[in-house]
């Protein structure tokens, strides 16, 4: 049986689903992590409950004394650092979150959307064009982790030769939010993402002498009962799109890969009829969640799982042994591109619903339509390496593999 410290274990790292198993059926699935000073819950209903009694829970990771988001306040890069950061729709509550929603949805509705297609086709025959059939390569570096920073550009026009620095830049903001990275480590995060910060200023003055149709004007013009975004919370907004849709994407199209790999038969389905690819995706997500928990700090005294949480607690809802659940979920450690159901909780729930999962899903079928096209049958040359440096995330740092020669 294992216990919640090992959590904290590389073997967490690398499978955590039966440490995710026991603690969802030990007790009443919530325990609290001492060495992190957070309690976490385990279960589908808990996490279900999380989006029906948001009051109860904050999202505001720069609340003093929460260990989450930690900065010198004697810096002054730390300090701007802070300032756009905790501008982010993610971390932010009620009456700020409504109004940046609110102010955000109009960059993934309508006409903005229509956009999206031909970035997003654009970006994934950029990438794929300059690695022929019959390649043996490095899936994760040289694809997997390349088309969501490309599309991301196109939508928002970072210049090509910027765009791998772009990648660095928001790779180190990502990194901001686990709470694992402190230290030295966290120092070396905050200073490129105050970078990221000035680059996208930047961009956005420029765009703002002559706005179009791309996702950054959009964002730019964006108006909602008077109300506009101001350009710290433009900033933080761009930088969330980065957060949410770089490493995220990129895992859900990296993770997609190991997984139809290490499952023969479903891969085989899949090469044979490219329109179960909506369902095999959202089975991805589930399987194999790039994010695995929600942070939260208790808004008050609260309940959970028969434990009594003091208000200003940190609690985590675990997303990714919610969608293992087996009171949910019919054999959930099966892998199945047929199941298509959509009670996953990758993009979490409620309020914070992931605002831009519709691009994700979007990303994922158009390139899982090119590369099958392109290459058909995939091989894997060496075992594939899962990431170890990260608490929240779950992904590959490794899937190396030989293309095919022909598509389908």
């Amino acid at each position: 049986m294992y216990s919640i410290n090992d959590l904290l274990s590389e073997q967490a790292r690398i499978d955590p689903y039966p440490i995710y198993a026991d603690l969802r059926e030990l007790d009443e699935g919530v325990h609290f992590l001492a060495p992190l000073n957070i309690w976490i819950a385990f279960r589908y209903s808990d996490v279900m409950r999380l989006a029906r009694e948001r009051q109860l829970w904050s999202s505001d990771l720069f609340v003093e004394g929460t260990g989450f988001a930690t900065y010198d306040k004697t810096d002054p890069v730390h300090v701007r650092y802070a300032e756009v950061a905790s501008r982010n729709l993610m971390i932010n509550d009620p009456p700020d979150h409504t109004r940046l929603r609110a102010l955000l949805q109009h960059a993934f509705a309508g006409k903005a959307t229509r956009t999206w297609d031909e970035a997003i086709q654009g970006a994934v025959d950029e990438v794929l064009d300059s690695i022929p059939p019959g390649s043996e390569i490095e899936f994760m570096s040289q694809i997997a982790e390349v088309i969501p920073v490309w599309v991301i550009s196109r939508l928002i026009g970072v210049p090509i030769a910027d765009r791998e620095h772009f990648r660095r830049l928001s790779v180190s903001f990502t990194e901001t939010f686990d709470p694992t990275i402190q230290g030295e480590r966290r120092d070396a995060s905050i200073r490129p993402s105050v970078e990221l910060f000035d680059y996208v200023r930047d961009l956005a003055v420029d765009r703002s002498r002559a706005t179009g149709d791309d996702l950054l004007s959009t964002l730019i013009n964006a108006e909602e009962d008077g109300e506009k975004l101001n350009m710290d919370e433009l900033i933080a907004s761009v930088c969330m799109l980065l957060v949410a849709g770089n490493e995220t994407t990129a895992d859900l199209i990296g993770t997609g890969l190991a997984q139809l790999m290490a499952h023969p038969d479903e891969f085989t389905a899949l090469r044979a009829d490219h329109d179960l690819i909506p369902g095999a995706l959202l089975e991805i997500l589930r399987y194999e969640a790039p994010i695995h928990f929600a942070p939260r700090i208790a808004a008050e005294e609260v309940e959970l799982g028969g434990n009594p949480i003091p208000k200003g607690t940190n609690v985590f809802f675990c997303h990714g042994a919610a969608n293992r659940d087996p009171s949910v979920f019919d054999n959930p450690d099966t892998f199945d591109i047929r199941r298509n159901d959509k009670r996953h909780l990758a993009f979490a729930t409620g309020a914070h619903f992931c605002i831009g999962n519709s691009l994700a899903l979007k990303e994922g079928e158009l390139f899982f339509r090119s590369f099958l096209r392109r290459y058909g049958e995939v091989m894997p040359t060496k075992p594939a390496e899962l990431r170890t440096d990260r608490f929240f995330q779950h992904g590959y740092a490794s899937v190396p593999v030989l293309l095919g020669a022909n598509g389908n």
